[in-house]
């Protein structure tokens, strides 16, 4: 068995230990309250642990640990490379108190501009009550703001023209087809 596992099952203890011990209770003994979660963890994914782990500890070596899990040498060192940043990671200290997250923050300003809809429209009602028990005018509505004008499109050859015709009238022309003689033949 290799010397390095990672399982749920604590180390056992000298014979001599166990022996003096009380009588086994119904519950098992539990060394510590944070243990390793490893039950919903692939059963590949712990083997793989367990490798890296066993070469860590200098009971393998690199190439044995490649052959062992069916990887190339340079895959091998990518896992351990995975690995050991997973590691610094989790070893990183976790951020004191509740955590802000993206969706909150959405909720949080959704909320906030409901409330302050809700209370321009109140404020609108009171100055319209106010407005009517001082004998006031509602004040006019306001305009849409005007954004670029409707224009309708002018052809640019017909605007010279225009501007030609100001200058000097053109003679009309006529739109009569020129006759051309016939001929009969007899």
């Amino acid at each position: 068995m290799n010397a390095f596992t990672l399982n749920n099952t604590s180390t056992s203890s000298p014979p001599s230990a166990s022996a003096s011990s009380a009588a086994p209770s119904a519950k098992p003994q539990q060394r510590g309250k944070h243990r390793v979660r490893l039950d919903k963890t692939p059963a590949d994914t712990r083997r793989r642990a367990a490798v890296v782990l066993e070469v860590m500890a200098g009971v393998r070596t690199c190439p044995q640990a490649a052959k062992d899990l069916g990887l190339s040498l340079a895959a091998y060192y990518n896992l351990e490379q995975r690995a050991l940043e997973g590691l610094v990671q989790g070893c990183s200290p976790a951020p004191m108190g509740r955590q802000k997250r993206p969706d909150d923050q959405v909720k949080t300003l959704e909320r906030q501009c409901k409330k302050l809809q809700q209370e321009l429209l109140r404020y609108q009602a009171l100055v319209r009550a106010q407005q009517r028990s001082s004998g006031l005018s509602a004040p006019p509505e306001p305009t849409k703001v005007k954004g670029k004008r409707n224009k309708k499109p002018q052809v640019r050859a017909l605007r010279v023209v225009k501007q030609l015709q100001a200058i000097a009238p053109l003679p009309t022309t006529s739109t009569t087809v020129p006759q051309t003689p016939t001929v009969v033949v007899v």
